[in-house]
């Protein structure tokens, strides 16, 4: 099983890789969400991270800015895993840490929306209604956000300078790496989505 996942993860192939990570996105995300939800305390993340926690702002630009800025951490952490790869031998192809390093992001976001932890105080809402709100792109940056990350790590997974094989590791120089047209518009698409989003969560804060 974990053979053929990895398969599906390294496939050469930018837009196989999107649409197993985007199934493993769906999955993941609802079965965290609905067992944060039964399993931990309401608010159980809220305060954890003072770096977000938003105040309305008189500019909806300023703050988009800054959530848009924060955002690119996670980013930043994405793109550090990307740089390592491992595999069991060489008959398989490397799975990019970067997917750990987002699906780490996407566990603790659905930690957040299980147990309603936002920096934002708002009403709480039935588990019903948090699902299908993600799907309110209009009002809710969510969905932006994590899509944004998503395609920007399938667009990275195989940027690996240091790849694991076995017991055995061996490096690569920069020169050695090389993006394909697909995956560069990728990394743009994915920034786009995230810049939308953050002009979304932005508006919503100061609705």
């Amino acid at each position: 099983m974990m053979t053929y996942f990895r398969r599906r993860f390294g496939d050469d192939r930018l837009l196989s890789r999107l649409a197993w990570a985007i199934l493993a996105l769906i999955v993941l995300f609802a079965l965290v969400t609905v067992s944060s939800y039964y399993l931990l305390p309401e608010g159980v993340l809220r305060g954890r991270n003072p770096l977000q926690s938003w105040d309305e702002s008189g500019s909806v630009l300023m703050l988009a800015v800054r959530i848009f800025g924060f955002n690119m951490l996670s980013v930043a952490f994405i793109a550090i895993g990307s740089l390592f790869a491992s595999r069991p031998n060489s008959d398989q192809p490397y799975l990019s840490t970067g997917y750990y390093a987002y699906y780490t992001l996407i566990v603790v976001n659905a930690v957040t929306l299980g147990t309603w932890s936002f920096g934002v105080a708002s009403e709480v809402v039935p588990l019903g209604d948090r699902l299908i709100g993600m799907l309110d792109v209009l009002h809710r940056a969510g969905l932006w956000e994590m899509m944004g990350q998503l395609v920007v790590t399938c667009s990275l997974a195989q940027v690996a300078l240091v790849r694991t094989t076995g017991k055995v590791t061996a490096t690569r120089g920069l020169h050695d790496v090389s993006l394909s047209p697909g995956e560069k518009r990728g990394i743009l698409i994915g920034f786009g989505l995230m810049l939308i989003g953050a002009v979304v969560e932005s508006l919503a804060i100061n609705g």
